[in-house]
């Protein structure tokens, strides 16, 4: 299967489309001079992941009919992981102790899906119930299979030397 990423920006009803392959950079911004769209856990900057290529416009009516192949399903430990609200009591007190590393903390719920279901038809609800973030969902053979809705614009580049964040 060909790596892709298919995305839409916060208040805006059309998709974008890439398909290419990506490929492992350091994230420096600066360095990347062709169109395409940048994939990072950000936990380490030697983990990202660029994907050259000029978007291609996709209406909503189009995606339904959308392709998206299946993806082999992965087990998670989830159902065993605490609730989320205990999740977040916890991330609280730990930015709250005299010993905190860090002042901003960002939760995340996922889940798990078996390889039969339609991505396409969940990625359109998705983006519909969450109008107002940055919606995608990616793969490569690099890193695996990827769905969300980011409720922040994370780097804007608006000229060669400019960028903006909405964080």
């Amino acid at each position: 299967m060909e790596d892709f990423v298919l995305y839409k920006l916060p208040q805006q009803t059309t998709f974008y489309y890439i398909k290419g392959r990506f490929e492992p950079i350091s994230l420096d911004p600066t360095q990347i001079k062709e169109e395409g769209f940048i994939f990072s856990n950000f936990i380490n900057q030697n983990n990202c992941f660029f994907l050259k290529g000029k978007p291609k416009l996709i209406s909503p009516n189009e995606l339904e009919n959308f392709s998206i192949p299946s993806f082999a399903y992965t087990s998670s430990l989830i159902e065993q992981e605490l609730p989320y609200q205990q999740i977040v009591i916890k991330a609280k007190n730990l930015m709250h102790s005299k010993d905190a590393q860090f002042n901003k903390v960002v939760l995340a719920n996922q889940k798990f899906l078996a390889a039969n279901t339609n991505y396409s038809s969940l990625f359109l609800k998705l983006s519909n119930k969450y109008p107002n973030t940055f919606c995608y969902l990616s793969y490569s053979s690099l890193f695996g299979s990827w769905m969300g809705a980011s409720p922040e614009l994370l780097v804007e580049q608006n000229s060669p030397t400019q960028f903006s964040t909405v964080s």
